[in-house]
């Protein structure tokens, strides 16, 4: 017995512009997706319905290397609440992010880190051990004599 499948009514199927709106309709829509219950306990829905209502708000901004992200966490998404920023600063916004302070400055350990000039690593090893991050950025790394 053959199964028809169903054949895309657009060639933009194939872009990562699709690709993008997709993913947002299915992790607002998709209980099978792991994130989904961040999605569903805040209410937080796509409001393009289809794929051409997605492109005419927001193909106009578009680069392939951005990633999009809802301004206000609690809100739909939606033309007023969606930007294009680079992964870089989109990882930034993450719920598992660890903050530290330090100087009367809060920032994530990758961001010290690279202030710092400390290996991530080391730092991150540290607080593991129950560093306080003040120890953890003032204490030197030992230099390995050869």
């Amino acid at each position: 017995m053959w199964i028809k499948q169903k054949r895309p009514r657009h060639w933009d199927c194939y872009t990562k512009f699709y690709r993008k709106w997709r993913d947002i309709k299915t992790r607002c829509t998709s209980k099978k997706r792991r994130d989904y219950k961040w999605y569903w306990w805040r209410w937080i829905k796509c409001t393009w319905i289809t794929y051409q209502e997605f492109k005419r708000d927001m193909f106009d901004t578009y680069k392939e290397w951005l990633s999009i992200e809802r301004v206000d966490c609690d809100w739909h998404y939606c033309k007023e609440n969606c930007t294009w920023i680079p992964m870089r600063d989109q990882i930034k916004n993450r719920r598992c992010n660890n903050h530290y302070e330090y100087n009367w400055k809060v920032q994530m350990l990758r961001e010290w880190s690279e202030e710092l000039w400390f290996n991530y690593h080391t730092v991150k090893d540290r607080i593991r051990r129950w560093w306080t991050p003040e120890k953890a950025f003032e204490t030197p790394i030992r230099q390995i004599n050869k």
